[in-house]
């Protein structure tokens, strides 16, 4: 899989942290906040207590493969986010606010997880459906960039398939697990790997069955 060929460099750890910057300007997310941009920090300490963080995105709770309870929430993250956590160190955080979260569904190959959380956090105008991405189409990027808030990122749809999607843009600690949205708001995909010019996401298809309810999978858009 093309995210295992390339550096992981997109996953914070306080006891190695490598730090590669990209062409592009980020702007904090001061008119959209992370409720509405549907973006979270996912946070979790490993056995040996070092600080592991990425990103998450929060989808509609009935779109999830594994739907929670009427006060919980459901956020969508790379595995390789909590692939090394103690599970009841697993955090979302929204803003200044912590919830708890708990890893409900993962798998490796696809570097999708899904989390539960226990607390409602509103997607807002997050709406998810099968989209399909066209290059040179302009997304926004947004993830938590360790150790700041969750910021955006503007970039360009380089190259899609139904099992991957590149995007111009380059890679910083902490975004694996944050979004890619098309300029309707809508959810693609969540980003796994990239470089210095480059990210790697993993689609929608991908995670149908997996992250999300495979009969919500369909071709009309919903929320």
């Amino acid at each position: 899989m093309f995210a295992r060929k390339l550096l992981r460099l997109l996953i914070w750890n306080v006891g190695l942290s490598l730090t590669l910057t990209g062409g592009f300007v980020s702007q904090a997310l001061a008119s959209t906040p992370p409720p509405v941009s549907g973006t979270v920090i996912v946070r979790c300490l490993d056995n040996v207590g070092n600080e592991i963080r990425g990103s998450g995105v929060v989808i509609p709770r009935r779109a999830a493969a594994v739907i929670p309870s009427k006060k919980a929430s459901a956020v969508v993250t790379a595995a390789h986010v909590v692939a090394d956590c103690v599970p009841e160190s697993t955090v979302v955080i929204v803003g200044t606010t912590e919830f708890s979260g708990q890893v409900v569904k993962q798998d490796p190959l696809r570097d999708v997880a899904l989390l539960r959380v226990a607390g409602r956090i509103k997607p807002s105008s997050l709406s998810i459906g099968v989209v399909v991405p066209v290059a040179g189409a302009t997304v926004a990027i947004r993830g938590a960039a360790a150790p700041g808030p969750v910021t955006q990122h503007g970039g360009t749809i380089r190259a899609a398939t139904p099992n991957s999607l590149e995007v111009t843009g380059g890679a910083s600690d902490g975004q694996s697990g944050g979004g890619v949205f098309d300029s309707a708001n809508r959810f693609l995909g969540i980003i796994v790997a990239g470089d210095d010019t480059k990210l790697y996401a993993v689609p929608l298809p991908e995670m149908c069955g997996l992250a999300l309810s495979v009969t919500r999978c369909g071709s009309t858009p919903w929320r």
